[in-house]
């Protein structure tokens, strides 16, 4: 009796295990967010601080092109501003004695209406200049390409001394992706697919790390793979050094 009993929980145990192991989807770890950086301003590469494989932290300083041509763009522009600010200034006043002349019947309308265009004209061309400056600074900052987020170097299209243009295809400075999270990635069939809903947790063991990951792709492949479709969990790093291709196990409900 008790051996009966034994085989059957042996059995039920063995039952067990290909449940769980049916329910293990075999998956392949992918960059997260991987995109190519470009810059939106033209220049020359004076400065490259990073190399494929770097991790680097967000705001840090990447790639700076020659900055002599922004800076001489900022000096010709405020000294241009500084100069129709006065023109604006002696529009000002000579609108307000225009204004008084004509309140003493002195000056007429329409000698009073020739000072006010002249105001009218000056402050246009100081609020002109003014958007030139802000136009200006911006592109001395968009000179110098930042980490827009934590991120891992993948590759490096361009080199110090080369031409970065952005008129209708941006050159490609920096291929990135993120640091902070990967993506466990496979495929399901459909009925598994059915089954899944975004933004639901998976559980995904990397080695013997196991994370709690967020699903944020169930895409179908189509082709030559019809009623195939591909899944993606987002993964925290949490310090795990895991690179893209590496082998994981997608534990699905």
């Amino acid at each position: 009796m008790n051996r009966r009993k034994f085989v059957r929980h042996c059995g039920l145990l063995g039952g067990l295990l290909l449940v769980a192991n049916a329910a293990a989807l075999e998956a392949t770890l992918d960059w997260d967010r991987e995109t190519v950086l470009s810059m939106p301003v033209k220049g020359v590469v004076t400065r490259l601080e990073v190399r494929p494989g770097d991790k680097v932290a967000r705001g840090a300083l990447m790639v700076q092109l020659d900055q002599r041509p922004f800076r001489n763009r900022i000096d010709a522009l405020e000294a241009k501003l500084g100069k129709l600010e006065a023109v604006l200034a002696e529009a000002r006043r000579e609108l307000e004695r225009a204004e008084e002349l004509y309140d003493r019947t002195v000056l007429s309308e329409h000698e009073l209406q020739l000072k006010k265009n002249d105001f009218i004209a000056a402050r246009a061309d100081y609020e002109a200049a003014r958007a030139e400056l802000t136009a200006a600074r911006l592109a001395r900052e968009y000179s110098n390409l930042r980490a827009p987020f934590a991120l891992r170097v993948l590759a490096r299209e361009v080199e110090i001394g080369q031409t970065v243009v952005a008129d209708l295809r941006p050159t490609p400075v920096l291929r990135v992706a993120a640091e902070d999270t990967l993506l466990a990635v496979a495929e399901v069939d459909v009925e598994q697919a059915a089954k899944l809903t975004l933004d639901q947790e998976l559980i995904v063991t990397i080695g013997n790390l196991r994370r709690t990951g967020q699903l944020v792709a169930v895409a179908p492949l189509g082709g030559e793979k019809p009623g195939r479709y591909r899944i993606a969990v987002r993964l925290p790093r949490k310090g795990a050094d895991w690179l893209a291709g590496q082998k994981a196990d997608i534990r699905l409900p």
